[in-house]
């Protein structure tokens, strides 16, 4: 490492009496000093990430710091009005409230899960991730249209049983596009799902993950959560038989 480090400042100390002394021949003796300086980088990145002693140093932090952070959100007019731990719930249920989001770090995705759960449960752990990822997903509120990102490098929505509604959006636009007084108001919501059907609903309408696909309610279910055939779309506003699965995502 001193090694390296060491080499760092004779490459700095060259261009800068390059500079001084040879103007003319600077910018190639530039171009090849950076790209020495970004091997440079490179291998000191790759030395950082697999030693141990950093490795060690990191688990410590990232320990220390999940002692402090409350993975429990209790959501009241599409507004977190306090954030607490499992055993704190279980302790002081809440008495009112409209969601309550349970974000879960997952070992193998390194993402958080957020797990919304309607009613009060003590069993927050026991979930599973959907297994779709739909194309696209815009919501039309108030004159805009806001692009939803039910998962990204950071986070995931798409858990069993979590569902898509009017205190879900109000929820999600105040959380990430920290918009306030959505409560009540009319919306568009604009789907294409992983086989590339275009759904609309509204602030009515209910999508709810299974764990292959999702179900679509308008005060019925009007589609089943299993495969549906690529050659038999979604027909809006009209129940689908049961016996014509939704496609799994593949």
């Amino acid at each position: 490492m001193f090694g390296t480090l060491f080499n760092i400042g004779m490459y700095s100390a060259a261009i800068y009496f390059s500079a001084k002394y040879y103007k003319y021949d600077i910018d190639g003796f530039l171009l090849c000093r950076a790209h020495d300086f970004m091997i440079i980088i490179s291998y000191l990145q790759i030395m950082f990430q697999d030693n141990e002693t950093v490795k060690f140093v990191k688990d410590k932090i990232h320990t220390f710091r999940k002692q402090f952070i409350n993975p429990i959100e209790v959501v009241r007019d599409n507004k977190v009005i306090c954030s607490t731990t499992p055993d704190k719930l279980q302790e002081n249920p809440p008495l009112d409230f409209d969601i309550i989001v349970y974000n879960v770090e997952n070992e193998s995705t390194k993402k958080i899960d957020k797990i919304i759960f309607k009613n009060f449960s003590s069993d927050f752990q026991a979930y599973k991730i959907c297994k779709l990822n739909f194309i696209q997903v815009h919501l039309t509120v108030l004159g805009k249209t806001y692009k939803v990102d039910l998962q990204n490098k950071d986070y995931n929505y798409y858990i069993k049983n979590n569902k898509l509604n009017s205190v879900f959006f109000a929820y999600y636009l105040y959380k990430h596009y920290h918009i306030n007084h959505l409560k009540n108001v009319t919306y568009t919501l604009t789907i294409m799902d992983q086989n590339a059907n275009v759904i609309t609903l509204t602030e009515k309408d209910e999508l709810v993950f299974g764990e292959y696909g999702y179900d679509l309610y308008k005060n019925e279910p009007i589609q089943e959560d299993e495969p549906m055939q690529e050659d038999e779309p979604m027909q809006k506003n009209e129940p689908m038989q049961e016996d014509e699965p939704m496609q799994e995502d593949e």
